[in-house]
């Protein structure tokens, strides 16, 4: 069958060839006139206070700029739900320096699998010795397990599962600490920002008010007005046909309930469980240490959307039964578990963007899910969000003189795109496409893992390191000099 490109995200996804070369551009010498004082700080705007947008204020105020966070919400807290960080994320975030033990991490050492149905055949089966899953047929026995234990070796950490509270809480704390160096960053609720002039560094806020920086960075999520405001006509992402519910059980109920899950009995908790419907139906659920609950399991029930997407909102609350209907046949304990769910559960497209550029204009740059947002098959949302915010430190370190703003935000995307745009191909792939010889799973493929999960974004970085930028001389131009990391795209492919 010959693919198909129908315009849709899932139709484009069949004919999009994963990007497995080099970085492809080489960056140019950066040198660039300027008249301001080295030592004056950069006044940054950043637009959205999520995960990408802690992230990157904390780390521009590690390098001395006076940051202000514009924030839709009036609280800015996140959901409860479980948040999947793997080994290049811990090192990111390690890299930020964020403290591992804060975000309080289930480390995943094992994997279990199993069939849906009673009567089904389906489950997966783990070749431990090459770390290759396939497809077997065992009818209704135990399920099988997929041991992670290689993961510190290969990857340097385990893949980690925590909730999406306490990765916030720790990128808060590096934010708006008294007990880090440097002032910290400024954040105003309840401040939904409508635009931005990108060429001027200007923000307009709902209420009229009109803001100027040196910088302005958007970190408003899959739905981002600054990425609109950097190029109108970019692509927004397309409706794909798939949904998912999402709920948490504390782990007291749900062993009261389901004292058949001998993995949740055990002392540690060893990863996530997958039940396994077909390709269209599954649940797949992993516990996690959620500061003000304890231990809870964060639960996603993904499926087939029957409703037309492109008119129908992103995310919704349903009564739990919409959910239970859509599982019906599978077996009785999983119609238990899934009856632990709240009456009323939050019930989400999935959504992603394909790769799209440009990331920059002028003095206005995008990051995070707004400039690659992707499925979590991958579990790399968050971890490519913090290496977002650790390459523009290095890009902008004190004394970064404000005329070189535009061509660091170019450098920024040049070195950053080619690993996010196979990335995020990669993900649409795996979860668009089915598993082939020529397209394997993520899960069984070290070749697809390593470049990515083990990936050290402080060695990559360290070349992208700028020299110190001279003090400006009293009535004379001082360039700045380039970059070491001039070439540093060609010269280190990142998926092979």
């Amino acid at each position: 069958m010959s693919a198909r490109d129908d315009g849709s995200l899932q139709g484009r996804a069949e004919v999009l060839g994963l990007f497995l070369g080099s970085c492809g551009n080489t960056l140019p010498a950066l040198t660039i006139s300027f008249m301001t004082s080295s030592s004056d700080p950069l006044r940054v705007a950043v637009v959205g206070g999520g995960i990408a947008g802690l992230a990157v204020s904390a780390a521009l105020r590690q390098q001395g700029h006076v940051v202000e966070i514009f924030e839709a919400s009036d609280t800015n807290n996140e959901p409860g739900f479980g948040i999947a960080i793997p080994p290049n994320g811990i090192k990111a975030l390690e890299a930020l320096q964020g403290q591992r033990g804060n975000i309080l991490p289930v480390e995943w050492k094992q994997v279990q699998f199993e069939s849906s149905h009673r009567t089904s055949d389906l489950v997966y089966y783990i070749d431990t010795e090459q770390y290759q899953a396939v497809f077997v047929y065992r009818g209704d026995k135990p399920p099988v397990s997929f041991n992670m234990e290689y993961y510190p070796s290969a990857f340097g950490q385990y893949l980690a599962g925590c909730s999406r509270i306490s990765l916030h809480s720790e990128l808060k704390h590096l934010a708006f600490s008294d007990q880090h160096e440097h002032p910290p960053c400024i954040i105003h609720l309840s401040c939904f920002t409508l635009s931005c002039d990108p060429d001027q560094g200007t923000i307009t806020l709902k209420d009229g008010q009109k803001l100027q920086f040196d910088l302005v960075i958007g970190a408003d999520g899959i739905k981002s007005r600054i990425r609109r405001s950097i190029n109108p006509t970019l692509p927004g992402p397309s409706a794909t046909g798939i949904c998912a519910f999402r709920f948490t059980i504390g782990k007291t109920k749900l062993l009261e309930c389901l004292p058949e899950l001998e993995w949740i009995k055990k002392d540690e908790l060893a990863g996530p469980r997958v039940l396994l419907g077909g390709r269209s139906r599954n649940i797949f659920m992993y516990a996690i240490n959620c500061p003000e609950r304890g231990e809870v399991f964060s639960v996603t029930v993904r499926c087939k959307d029957k409703r037309d997407q492109t008119i129908s909102k992103w995310r919704v609350d349903v009564p739990r039964e919409t959910m239970l209907t859509l599982f019906h046949d599978f077996d009785t304990k999983w119609q238990k578990l899934l009856n632990l769910a709240p009456p009323v559960i939050s019930l989400w497209q999935l959504r992603a963007l394909e790769p799209i550029q440009p990331w920059s204009r002028g003095k206005t740059c995008i990051l995070g899910d707004a400039a690659h947002a992707m499925f979590q098959n991958l579990d790399q949302g968050a971890a490519q969000s913090l290496e977002d915010a650790l390459l523009l430190r290095t890009l902008l370190p004190p004394g970064t003189p404000k005329s070189a703003i535009p061509e660091i935000l170019k450098r920024f995307e040049n070195i950053r795109q080619p690993r996010v745009h196979s990335i995020q191909k990669l993900s649409i792939k795996q979860l668009l496409l089915p598993v082939t010889v020529k397209n394997p799973n993520y899960l069984r493929s070290p070749e697809l893992q390593t470049p990515i999960m083990g990936y050290d974004v402080v060695n990559e970085l360290s070349p992208c390191q700028f020299s110190s930028i001279p003090e400006e001389i009293e009535g004379r131009k001082t360039v700045a000099p380039a970059s070491s990391c001039d070439g540093w795209a060609e010269q280190n492919p990142v998926l092979h």
